[in-house]
């Protein structure tokens, strides 16, 4: 726990540094203190041997560390980066040139190599330099000073101390710098993982796994006809009335609870969610995925949304102004899918199979299943139907209607 909160105060990104900027800041937050107690240790041990000009330099390495930690702070990412790496190059060349290349300060040099490439994007050419800069210090050093006579003699068990520790804080800075980036790409890869089920999800909720598919694969979808796709159609009764009655939280708490519970039942199904209009809810079968099934699938779904609605009824207390009664109307046939537009894509079917089993449902009764003759014909040996004659349908003429009444 401890840990944990230690780790989240490292981690915590001040109000001034923007989201984007924030793993430079972060990545310099580790540098520079791994820099400044290094320098503090070097200053220590050079003054205790007595190497005068590297202790002096030593002390303007730890303000200067001190500094850029405090510029980390204010965003001056390059800036810092700059310095660090300048006097990184000049420090361990003055290093082996005063006591000598066996002391292994010169990896320090190789190691700061990756620094441009975490720095912010622009200043290409500052980047070219200070990397021209790594290469020619660590090359200069490993190759043109490796049989200079280092100015200070020290003891050989204190060169072979500084090259001990400088070659184990080069490969601890490596291990540091290797597990951060580690840490941070699972971290990403985790939360990218997230974004994109989050995505799929999202996507899924509002288009079929198909036609989302393709439209991820190509950027657009064609239209799809099928011969045969049941539509069903729900309205609430008196929902205007009861609208007026509720406070608008309310009202959305109850039609989406509803809603809620015919996504459920379509689903069990295997109806697709085409859209709601107000109190009207749209669904069909059949498609994107044809099958022979999609008339008694979209009835028996009728029939458990026609049972939910009354048993909610029961449950909220028969008879109270408040509650909402159903209309559903089904028809079978023919439709045209796919998605049109480009913003706010939407999944949606044409064709007078729609026009018709919108009649349908405007054409029944309350607690009432309401199919045309269409689908009767599709239906009539698994479930139980009242023929009611032809009943005129608004724009549509005269069309067979049949109460659905229960399973056979």
């Amino acid at each position: 726990m401890r840990l944990s909160k230690l780790q989240e105060r490292f981690t915590r990104r001040p109000d001034n540094i923007s989201l984007g900027h924030y793993r430079y800041y972060l990545l310099n937050k580790l540098v520079h203190p791994f820099a400044l107690c290094c320098h503090t240790f070097w200053l220590i041990l050079f003054y205790t041997y007595g190497v005068k000009e590297m202790w002096e330099f030593n002390i303007f390495s730890v303000c200067l560390f001190s500094f850029t930690i405090y510029l980390n702070s204010r965003g001056y990412f390059m800036l810092i980066t700059t310095l660090g790496m300048i006097e990184v190059i000049a420090h361990q060349l003055l290093c082996v040139y005063y006591i000598g290349i066996d002391s292994g300060f010169h990896y320090y040099i190789f190691i700061i190599s990756m620094l441009p490439f975490v720095m912010p994007t622009g200043n290409v050419l500052l980047k070219v330099i200070l990397l021209s800069g790594v290469l020619f210090g660590f090359l200069y050093a490993e190759y043109f000073m490796r049989d200079m006579t280092p100015i200070y003699h020290l003891p050989g068990g204190i060169i072979r101390f500084f090259g001990i520790t400088n070659i184990s804080f080069s490969f601890l800075f490596l291990s540091i710098w290797g597990a951060y980036f580690d840490i941070g790409m699972r971290r990403t890869e985790r939360k990218l993982k997230q974004q994109h089920d989050m995505s799929e999800t999202l996507l899924l909720n509002i288009l079929p796994h198909s036609t989302a598919e393709e439209l991820k694969t190509y950027g657009s979808t064609k239209a799809v006809s099928y011969e045969m796709a049941t539509v069903m159609f729900t309205d609430f009764k008196n929902f205007s009335q009861v609208a007026e009655q509720l406070p608008p939280q309310v009202l959305v708490d109850v039609i989406h609870f509803r809603y809620s519970e015919f996504d459920k039942i379509i689903s069990k199904y295997g109806l697709e969610k085409i859209k709601t209009i107000g109190d009207s809810y749209m669904c069909a079968g059949g498609i994107p995925t044809p099958n022979t099934s999609n008339a008694e699938d979209a009835v028996r779904a009728a029939i458990e949304i026609r049972d939910f609605i009354k048993q909610e009824r029961a449950i909220s207390n028969e008879g109270r102004d408040t509650y909402l009664d159903i209309r559903i109307g089904i028809h079978t046939g023919p439709v045209v899918a796919g998605v049109v537009g480009i913003k706010k894509f939407a999944y949606d079917i044409w064709g007078d199979t729609v026009n018709i089993a919108s009649r349908m449902e405007s054409s029944g009764e309350e607690g009432k299943i309401n199919i045309s003759g269409a689908t009767y014909e599709l239906v009539k040996d698994k479930f139980a139907c009242t023929h009611r004659g032809k009943i005129n349908a608004k724009h549509k003429g005269e069309i067979d209607m049949y109460f659905v009444e229960e399973k056979v």
